[in-house]
């Protein structure tokens, strides 16, 4: 779970895995959510809002979070959870993550080349385990953890400002993205 915040600093990274449902706790640097199928539901997305969005700093103001269409951004739940906690949501359209998304314009990729390449690296390192048919036995969570904040960290803050900017975020109409291309 990547996001930013409307400054350009990055949120703390946050991580999935399949498992008991137990409180989120902090693991090298990264939320750490489990799900029985290690997919985001409604209920670890609400966990996420109250981390990300926490009222107690917020005071009176409200929050206002920019996400995609995916089924758990938009849930009843999650919607009727955004209102009780004063964060207002967006949603970018289906098809158009790819124009409107800040991520998708500037930072994803960048973030999953340098954790691409410490996965390849403990592949072909002594710390990987092999099961009896030789297949890599899965990282512990925290290995895991520790290559998605160390990929996260290596993440500019400029390149996360540019994005904002292309999105449409910030700065003026003719520097989007979506202004450069027939959509």
């Amino acid at each position: 779970v990547l996001a930013v915040r409307a400054s350009g600093t990055r949120v703390m990274p946050g991580t999935i895995f399949k498992g008991k449902r137990v409180p989120s706790p902090m693991l090298n640097g990264c939320y750490t959510f489990t799900a029985p199928r290690a997919w985001v539901d409604t209920r670890l997305q609400g966990e996420w809002l109250n981390i990300v969005f926490p009222k107690v700093t917020r005071g009176r103001k409200r929050g206002l979070i920019i996400w995609d269409s995916c089924r758990s951004h938009i849930s009843k739940g999650i919607k009727s959870h955004c209102r009780a906690v004063d964060v207002d949501m967006v949603v970018i359209p289906g098809g158009m993550t790819s124009y409107l998304q800040a991520g998708d314009l500037c930072y994803y990729k960048p973030f999953k080349d340098v954790l691409n390449n410490l996965v390849e690296q403990w592949k072909d390192g002594p710390s990987v385990e092999y099961t009896s048919s030789g297949n890599p036995r899965p990282p512990q969570p925290a290995v895991v953890n520790e290559w998605v904040r160390q990929a996260w960290k290596c993440v500019d803050e400029d390149l996360i400002q540019r994005g904002l900017v292309r999105a449409g975020l910030f700065g003026g109409i003719n520097d989007t993205f979506v202004a450069r291309h027939d959509v």
